[in-house]
């Protein structure tokens, strides 16, 4: 699956967020995934730059209400651990960790755009394949249908008058 301006969304996040300690160096980069998707690719050296094998390296993604793990890796060879993103992923922030003591920490900012709305409503040929039925739940509602609600209410409130009618009477005795 394609992701919608996933070609801006990389021009746009062409930053590289670092964190360093003593132990190892975290970078966290976003790329784009074979299927057209992105993944958060975490890079784990040590102090002169060389990569690291075999580090755990934890994922987490910034929430309305906290942060959610997203996943685990373990460096390969090179020093990489590759975490994709599932499509239309709404976090502003994905967070990297390691296992080390103590811990390298990376965040990298996404700057998600919201889908852009229809320009022009979709027309009853578009609802009806998404409703085999047009009735109560479709946005045009069919003429009889509708004037069988006037009508029923119509009903309704006569009934409703009638009552108030009743209980003034009965209060007048």
């Amino acid at each position: 699956m394609r992701w919608p301006g996933s070609a801006a969304l990389l021009a746009a996040l062409a930053l590289t967020a670092s964190a360093a300690s003593a132990a190892a160096r975290l970078h966290l980069v976003l790329a784009p995934e074979e299927g057209g998707g992105l993944q958060v690719v975490a890079v784990v050296t040590d102090a002169p730059g060389s990569p690291r094998e075999g580090i755990p390296v934890t994922f987490r993604a910034r929430t309305a209400f906290g942060w959610l793990p997203l996943g685990e890796g373990v460096t390969d060879a090179s020093g990489r651990a590759v975490l994709p993103l599932p499509a239309g992923a709404p976090y502003p922030e994905i967070e990297a960790q390691t296992a080390d003591d103590p811990p390298a920490r990376a965040v990298l900012a996404l700057d998600r755009r919201a889908a852009a709305q229809p320009a022009v409503r979709p027309g009853r040929r578009t609802l009806h394949a998404l409703s085999p039925q047009p009735g109560l739940i479709s946005p045009y509602p069919v003429p009889p249908l509708a004037l069988l609600g006037v009508l029923v209410g119509a009903i309704w409130a006569t009934y409703g008058y009638i009552v108030f009618l009743l209980t003034r009477i009965a209060a007048g005795r």
